[in-house]
């Protein structure tokens, strides 16, 4: 999740200012960044990503797909997403992109030093129509900075949307 274009970027961080600094240019990371990068909604109701509590009940997706899962892995999704696939057509449409997106959170978006994630996360793509009605970008965006200022000089700690560093 880290390499030395990160580690590079990573030198330049200033915790004080909350800030990149390279040579004479000041430089932050926005949810603006991160919403053109990634083509995330920036407005919306806020993702909490430090509550354990579930949003709302679990409903057909979480019984489909998830419910013999206590923690959603990398694997787990692959072969998830594998599943629907091969079904086509016998399964709910909207499973498949909510697995991706789940995905994606896992290993892009809210990415850790580990492979899981929890079940609370469900609960932001279990309606698919609200999906669209969070503040993504802005919750990426606040994971980053977090893991950013937790890292002390341990560059190579950082999580999070990394990739974003290399674009902004």
């Amino acid at each position: 999740k880290c390499d030395a274009n990160i580690v590079s970027i990573m030198k330049c961080y200033d915790p004080v200012q909350k800030t990149f600094v390279f040579g004479g240019i000041i430089a932050t990371i926005t949810a603006k960044d991160i919403a053109e990068i990634f083509g995330l909604p920036d407005e919306g109701e806020e993702i909490n990503l430090n509550s354990r509590k579930r949003k709302g009940a679990f409903t057909g997706f979480y019984e489909r797909c998830l419910a013999d899962v206590k923690d959603i892995s990398k694997k787990i999704l692959e072969e998830r997403i594998l599943r629907v696939v091969k079904l086509h057509g016998s399964v709910h449409e909207g499973d498949f992109v909510r697995l991706v997106f789940l995905y994606l959170c896992l290993t892009l978006f809210f990415s850790t030093s580990g492979n899981n994630t929890s079940l609370y996360m469900v609960g932001y793509v279990e309606d698919i129509t609200k999906m669209k009605d969070y503040a993504w970008a802005v919750a990426v965006k606040n994971w980053l900075l977090g893991t950013i200022d937790n890292m002390g000089e341990r560059y190579e700690s950082v999580t999070g949307c990394v990739i974003g560093l290399l674009v902004c």
